[in-house]
């Protein structure tokens, strides 16, 4: 408190005048009035702002004299607690403290704790020091209680060690020094990772390494499976109801040591024939720092010697002998002692280095050189090889191979004449190779065959030549070789030279050679004096072969005239034209042929041919060069006149399936000898209304059997002779007699949206009788129709039928009407009706209470045929009330047209529930439903029950406590009232006045439910009249409007490669244009034309930033946010390759099995496109980052096939062209570009042309996303364009080594519409070169049209040059090292065609493997499953199907899944035990999904729930005999025979046992006793 200056003046207020001054004059200073309540300005956590208000202060006195003091004030406060027992408040006279002084009437308090409760009062003195005045001071103001705002808990002093072990540390924490004004609701301890689960993959870990040790209440926790002889960091952090608080320090706690764990995996890392390497890994447990390694070898007598001993995880053993087998153990030694020793590990020494051969020599034998040689030391497993090259003064010559093997002699013809050779011996084996001295080799020239000469005839190709002797050919036994290449299309260069021919003969015949291709030639000379040179070459081009005519087939014969036709080898070119020559083979005529045709076609008609007489007929075909063979003589022989038509057919007699006729036969020049009649049904089609034919001899009378009752059918005859058969005769048209139509087939049933309904359909019967007029349906409960009802009777041929009890199985059969008659019941079919959704709960208690309404609700009793219910939904709204009306009572009815307040769901396990009131004054209406498992919806709403409320008072809410007891009145359905109980009002409240809520529900009178149900009629009856008038308005109008085309139904191609389609008018015209062929397939031309299938695929890879730049890579941001002057192009920048590019890169290309270039550099591609910013793109061109690997797919059906990978280089993406008012750019109003895209990083992988269908392409590329996806170097979304794949098909001829024109298809966003794709287009190629325009199909782009299911033409494709590839001047070459692809290699996760692998040995199908291996979240969740003991069949078919399916159903992850894959696991192995049933874990498996079985294990929670599996024989045959004695009737029927009753009899015990009964012992028991 500030004090005043004593010397101050007498006119300063606070200082007693000094004048003439009566010394027994006492002034009284006294405050009037006394201070009011201190006001809060702002309250925070830690800190308070309080301000009040000032009072005068007067001086009274025996003499008038008044004088105005200045104030000070004194601000109090104390902290209230809550056991304090001075006052029913918690305020103490001794606590209070001085937070402020002075005269200011405002002040911050500061250093306050958050969330506790504080009292605060002010005082008041005047500022003098004067002695002779007495003060009066009024008391303190009133208190005021206020209440800091709660925070999180402070930081926590860190942990603190109470014991530890190898293998466990025992921690201990306090609690924080602030907990925030809140209850501390758990601790959360974080500590690093041990060494045996940093390999663990699963376990979330932070950026400073750590992770969630222990998550609760205690303030102590023994953290084990630990180390030995490792410390651990450490740290805590406490947790409210607002958040969390900061971690503590760190603490380093270290495990007691431990012997080192045994060294594991010894590998041998080099191998020779003196000297072993071998290396270990180090021990997983060291228990403390490893000071060395001991090192042992097996002597040979059964125990093992000392080595040495090193630091590191190497050793080398040198001098030791070859060809022998050595065996090492390791164990690790520390402070406390040695480890134990490793598995031993045996491997043997390479065999020593071979010795060179010697006595290498050679003779020559007929043109043939034998080579000999000798080899020294006799190695096992040696091989030879003999070499040759010209002599040294040819430089650049190779060594060529002349012989391998194991023998020590040769021969060979293939060393050239008058040239110096050397020749040398190599001798190989495991230990290495040695090379012989050379020898030098020259062989005699002889006389070179010369003017070889190529030639063509009909026999075929020819190759001759001219030998001219020389003097030293005067040996005997000449022979020629001759040799053919094919020549390249684009260079001189020959491919490897292939011997034709071998002989004597100066000409041999060329096979084999390819029409068309370029070829060369040559030949030598070979004697026993030795071998010639070669030959000139001589260069030739086959023409293609003559055609040769197959297959000549004579058809049509008349007596005059016939049709010839013929077809034409598969190795023959299309001739020109073709030639038909026809001669008589009568006795007495020459056979000379007679040229009678003469054109391009394959088939030509002869005609002015003699009847009854032998003809023979020949082909050949003709060109420009020369005339083809003829064909085979086929011989044919005339047919006589036919018949004629006979007369005077009739009908003479008809019945319900037969039909007699009758005619008069007209004389011919033939005799007839049959008389053919045919029966065609006219009208509705149906699977016998194919025609009828009988045959009949010509006296005899017609009958035609088989026909249908009731049905019009056209007849008509025809004769037939030796010859053929003559013309039909005029159709007679009859009607068979009408008869009960035939028993139709068993009705079609599918669920119609309910639970309880089914759309059923039927066919007509196969035989009608008469024209179908009704039919009916009938329902049973009982397979043999005891009892049951016809729910439907009319013409149509489906009928929805519904309102069939939930839950039940239901047998429908269905008969026609006709006319005559009705037909037998059609065989039964069975439906079955799903479980009803729950009955709602009963409301049983509300309270409402400061604001807040509590509800209690009991879920009512459910059938069988009701869903089990997993959780309550409740609702509050607005509801209003309905004026009384005549015989009415008023009803609270529920406002539909407000939203609801509040619509929340809870848990089963829950009954009741807390609702704040809202700012309403008026009625609220408040109902539950049951929430239905298996998705089976929501239950009905229970009725709703209203709450009043009348707000008394603004400023508070009144607390009553209302009890709902329910009365049921005759006549007047149930009533419910709520009665006022005792009030708890606050002791510092007035006691308010609490009016009492009455609430009345009452179910309306009979009378008015039946006036409702006619209003809604009336209702209904209106809308359907408003529908009918607004469709027949909508029809007028269309028939009145002029005609449009709607969009094709079905699109095909066609023979002639032209769109055929299918086009529906609307409006006054009937339009229609129908495609009439066949659709094509891809079955057409697979047997001779084959489709050459290469992939480019470009996948996004999800770096954090570009791959040049550091813009953000995310997919779906803002256009054109992402973007900088880098990726844009901008002069003057320049990019840089991100590490992680590359590292992705190279994990890609090591999981496709590729080979990693480790120099490598870009390019520029240039190509101008508007989403591309700099004009050309950052590529790899001739030196890809990886090459030549490969993939093995999986093919469903056809097994495994591998496809080869060409390439996979880095590049970047462009950007994205977004079109406005359409999807493409036909149609569009404007087009942008969002080059967010642009310069994201790409990976393209280019695939070998291997696949040969649309199913082995979609195939491998869904396994290049499951292993992208796998390794995590992309999302592979195909719908965001993370991966797209271009594909390059091309067709070919069934053989052919050729490749066709590829055609690059785009625009595929799946692997199905990839597959549809390529499959288009095979068939569009294969019919262009069926129809002679294969020049059609060009090198271009083609985009794939889902709507229309075809390819559209793009672009033409650019060749290499257009793209102008330069290296990338503004990027160094990329040099990557071994030991940066070594570190990569070694983070490789297990692949998916490895996981597939490990599944299939355990016992999987190649289907089961393929299903989980698809997804690495499925895999690992299964594999956890496996890991907990569980069978792997089992296993497999829980995780793939009941878990996948809550999985899909709620959108969620096998991650996200509240059941551990323990807690399955453990369920799986109950099952197996006969603990539980399968049925019963179907049941319990929802319960465990939401978590109801964690923190206790299965067996536990399945005995809690008493769902444990009943096998004990005597209470199995205590509920079978309480069974029989309940059905005694059914027990009667099945010993009488009714076997089938078995099944009831297992469904009532079942029911009785509550699905308990251990299935296998109840067959057991209840077959004993039913039989007994």
């Amino acid at each position: 408190m500030n004090t005043p200056d004593e010397s101050v003046s007498s006119s300063q207020p606070g200082a007693w005048p000094t004048g003439n001054v009566d010394k027994d004059f006492q002034p009284i200073l006294m405050i009037d009035k006394a201070l009011d309540v201190p006001k809060l300005v702002e309250v925070d956590a830690t800190s308070v702002c309080v301000q009040w208000s000032s009072v005068p202060v007067t001086v009274h006195s025996t003499d008038v004299y008044v004088l105005e003091y200045l104030m000070s004030f004194l601000l109090e406060m104390q902290q209230i607690k809550s056991n304090n027992e001075d006052n029913e408040q918690g305020i103490s006279e001794e606590r209070w403290c001085t937070q402020y002084s002075g005269p200011a009437t405002h002040v911050q308090v500061k250093g306050l704790h958050p969330g506790r409760k504080y009292a605060l009062r002010v005082k008041c003195h005047p500022m003098t020091t004067d002695k002779n005045v007495q003060i009066k001071l009024a008391p303190p103001s009133d208190i005021l209680i206020f209440q800091t705002k709660s925070t999180c808990p402070s930081a926590m002093l860190p942990p603190v060690l109470i014991a530890r072990g190898e293998d466990f540390l025992n921690l201990k924490w306090s609690e924080p020094e602030e907990n925030g004004g809140r209850e501390i609701s758990e601790y959360v301890l974080e500590g690093t990772l041990p060494l045996n689960l940093q390999d663990n993959a699963i376990l979330p870990i932070n950026a400073q390494g750590m992770y969630e040790v222990y998550r609760g209440s205690e303030r102590t926790f023994v953290w084990r499976n630990l180390s030995a002889g490792v410390r651990y960091n450490v740290r805590v952090k406490a947790v409210n109801c607002l958040g969390e608080g900061a971690f503590s320090s760190i603490a380093s706690f270290l495990t007691q040591a431990s012997v080192p764990d045994a060294p594991s995996q010894i590998f041998c890392t080099s191998l020779a024939s003196d000297s072993l390497t071998f290396e270990w890994l180090k021990p997983s447990g060291n228990g403390s720092e490893v000071t060395g390694y001991r090192i042992e070898m097996d002597n040979g007598r059964g125990s093992f010697d000392f080595v040495a001993k090193v630091q590191d995880c190497m050793l080398v053993l040198a001098k030791l002998q070859p060809d022998s087998e050595y065996t090492i153990r390791v164990c690790a030694e520390n402070a406390k002692g040695l480890s134990p020793w490793s598995p031993p590990l045996a491997v043997r020494t390479l065999i020593s280095k071979p010795e060179a051969p010697v006595n290498l020599s050679y003779v020559s034998s007929e043109g043939v050189l034998i080579f000999s040689w000798q080899s020294v030391g006799g190695k096992v497993d040696e091989t030879y090889t003999l070499e040759v090259r010209e002599s040294e003064a040819a430089l650049g010559k190779e060594w060529k191979i002349l012989y391998q093997g194991s023998d020590t002699m040769c021969e060979t013809a293939e060393i050239l004449p008058d040239l110096e050779h050397i020749v040398r011996v190599k001798s190989v084996n495991p230990g290495g190779e040695s090379y012989s001295e050379h020898i030098n080799v020259t062989i005699k020239s002889h006389a070179v065959p010369s003017s070889v000469h190529y030639y063509e005839n009909e026999s075929g190709n020819y190759l001759s030549w001219v030998l001219k002797k020389s003097k030293g050919d005067s040996g005997a036994n000449i022979m020629f070789e001759a040799q053919v290449s094919e020549t390249s299309h684009n260079t001189n260069e020959h491919t490897h030279f292939r011997t034709v021919y071998q002989g004597e003969e100066p000409n041999c015949l060329l096979e084999g050679l390819s029409p068309g291709t370029k070829y060369k030639a040559r030949v030598r000379m070979k004697s026993d004096q030795g071998i010639s040179k070669w030959s000139n070459h001589v260069c030739f081009k086959p023409s293609k072969p003559l055609c040769t005519i197959d297959d000549i087939q004579v058809r049509d014969l008349k007596a005059s005239s016939c049709l010839i036709s013929w077809d034409i080898s598969d190795s023959a070119h299309q001739p020109k034209s073709f030639t038909v020559g026809i001669s008589r083979l009568d006795e007495n005529l020459p056979g000379d042929f007679k040229i009678v045709y003469s054109g391009q076609e394959t088939s030509c008609t002869v005609v002015d041919l003699l009847p009854e007489t032998a003809y023979g007929c020949k082909v050949r075909g003709e060109d420009n060069r020369r005339l083809g063979p003829w064909s085979k003589t086929v011989n044919f022989i005339t047919t006589s006149t036919l018949p004629n038509a006979p007369k005077n057919f009739k009908i003479i007699y008809k019945s319900k399936n037969e039909v007699h006729v009758d005619w008069t036969r007209e004389t011919c020049s033939e005799v007839v000898k049959y008389i053919q009649i045919e029966a065609n049904r006219v009208g509705q089609a149906s699977p016998r209304s194919h025609p009828l034919v009988c045959q009949v001899a010509p006296d005899e009378s017609g009958i035609v059997k088989n026909l249908l009752s009731g049905c019009q059918y056209s007849f008509r005859i025809r004769s037939g002779s030796s010859t053929g058969w003559g013309p039909w005769s005029d159709p007679l048209l009859t009607t068979t007699e009408a008869d009960a139509p035939a028993r139709p087939r068993a009705p079609r049933a599918i669920p119609a949206g309910a639970g309880n309904a089914f759309k059923l359909s039927w066919e007509h019967p196969e035989d009608n009788g008469s024209t179908i007029s009704d039919f009916e349906i009938a329902t049973s409960l009982h397979r043999n129709f005891d009892d049951y009802d016809v729910v439907y009777r009319g013409p149509d041929v489906s009928y929805r039928v519904t309102n069939l009890d939930f839950g039940s199985k239901y047998f429908v059969r269905v008969r026609a009407y006709n006319s005559v008659g009705k037909s037998d019941w059609s065989d039964n079919k069975e439906i079955q009706t799903s479980l009803s959704p729950p009955a709602p709960p009963r409301i049983t208690k509300s309270i409402v209470q400061e604001g807040v309404v509590r509800i209690s609700w009991q879920e009512q009793q459910a059938s069988v045929h009701h869903a089990k219910c997993i959780g309550y939904e409740v609702e509050m709204n607005k509801a209003y009330t309905k004026s009384k009306t005549e015989g009415y009572e008023s009803k609270h009815r529920l406002d539909k047209k407000a939203s609801a307040i509040m619509r929340k769901s809870y848990k089963r396990t829950e009954d009741s529930c807390s609702i704040p009131l809202p700012e309403y004054h008026g009625d609220l209406s408040i109902r539950i439903r049951s929430i239905g498992e298996h998705g089976l919806g929501h239950g009905s709403w229970s009725e709703p029950y209203v709450l009043h409320i009348d707000r008394l008072d603004k400023l508070q809410k009144v607390a009553s406590d209302v009890q709902v007891h329910k009365t049921v009145e005759p006549g007047n359905g149930m009533k419910s009232s709520m009665k006022q109980s005792e009030t708890t009002v606050h002791p510092h409240r007035k006691q308010r006045n609490i009016n009492q809520l009455e609430m009345k529900v009452a179910k309306k009178p009979k009378q008015k439910d039946e006036m409702m149900q006619f209003n809604i009629s009336l209702l209904i009856l209106g809308l359907l009249l408003s529908v009918l008038l607004m469709t027949a308005l909508r029809m007028l109008g269309t028939v009145l409007s002029k005609p449009r085309l709607a969009k094709p139904s079905y699109y095909r191609i066609s023979s002639d490669n032209k769109w055929s389609f299918s086009l529906r008018s609307v409006g006054r015209s009937n339009l229609h244009v129908a495609a009439s062929k066949e659709a094509l397939s891809v079955e057409k031309f697979s047997s001779e034309y084959e489709a050459v299938i290469g992939i480019e695929c470009h996948v996004q890879l999800n770096t954090a930033t570009k791959a040049f730049c550091s813009c953000q890579n995310e997919y779906g941001a803002d256009p054109n946010t992402h973007i900088c002057p880098i990726c844009l192009g901008h002069p003057g920048t320049l990019p840089m390759l991100g590490q992680e590019v590359v590292r992705k890169s190279i994990l890609a290309g090591l999981a496709l099995n590729c080979n990693i270039n480790k120099d490598s550099k870009f390019d520029r591609k240039q190509y101008f496109y508007a989403d591309l910013p700099k004009g050309y793109q950052i590529s790899q061109y001739d030196i890809p980052l990886c090459y030549e690997g490969y993939i093995d797919v999986v093919i469903p059906d056809e097994g495994s096939k591998r496809v080869g990978i060409t390439r996979a280089h880095m590049e970047e993406d462009a950007g994205k062209i977004v079109y406005t008012g359409a999807d493409s750019l036909s149609g569009s109003q404007s087009s942008q570009v969002d080059y967010n895209r642009g310069g994201v990083p790409l990976l393209e992988i280019v695939s070998e042309p291997d696949m040969r269908t649309g199913k082995e392409a979609a195939m491998y590329a869904a396994e290049l996303r499951r292993i992208m996806l796998c390794i995590g170097a992309s999302n592979g979304n195909m719908a965001e364009g993370s991966m797209r794949c271009d594909v390059n098909v091309s067709v070919r001829r069934k053989g052919a080594t050729e490749f066709g024109t590829k055609v690059e298809i785009k625009n595929m966003n799946s692997f199905n519409a990839m597959q549809r794709a390529i499959d288009y287009e095979y068939i569009r190629q294969c019919q262009l070169i069926e129809d002679n325009n294969e020049s059609d199909i060009v090198q271009e782009t083609r985009l794939w049209d889902e709507n229309t299911q075809s390819t559209a033409s793009m672009r033409r494709k650019e060749g290499l040059a257009d793209y102008r590839y330069f290296p990338e001047p503004d990027i160094p070459d990329l040099h990557i090292s071994e030991e940066f692809i070594q570190s990569i290699k070694e983070s490789l996760p297990e692949l998916p065609s490895e996981k597939r692998k490990r599944y299939m040995s355990l016992g999987l199908s190649e289907y089961d493997a393929l299903v989980l291996s698809d997804d690495e979240d499925i895999a690992a969740y299964f594999d956890r499953v496996l890991n907990s003991g569980a069978s792997v069949k089992q296993a497999a078919n829980w995780v793939m199907g009941d878990v996948n399916a809550v999985v899909k159903s709620e959108a969620i992850k096998f991650s996200d899944l509240k059941m551990t894959p323990e807690t399955l696991g453990d369920m799986i192995k109950l099952i197996e035990e006969s603990v539980i049933s399968g049925k019963i874990g179907k049941e319990i498996l929802p319960r465990l999904v939401n978590g109801e079985a964690e923190g206790k294990s299965v067996r536990e929670f399945v005995d809690a729930n008493g769902l444990i599996q009943i096998s004990d024989e005597a209470t199995l045959r205590e509920i079978v005999q309480k069974v029989f004695d309940a059905n005694p009737s059914q027990l009667e029927g099945y010993r009488n025979g009714k076997t089938k009753l078995k099944g009831y009899f297992v469904g009532q015990v079942m029911k009785e046992s509550g699905g308990r009964a251990n299935p296998k012992e109840l067959n057991r028991i209840l077959m004993s006793m039913l039989d007994a």
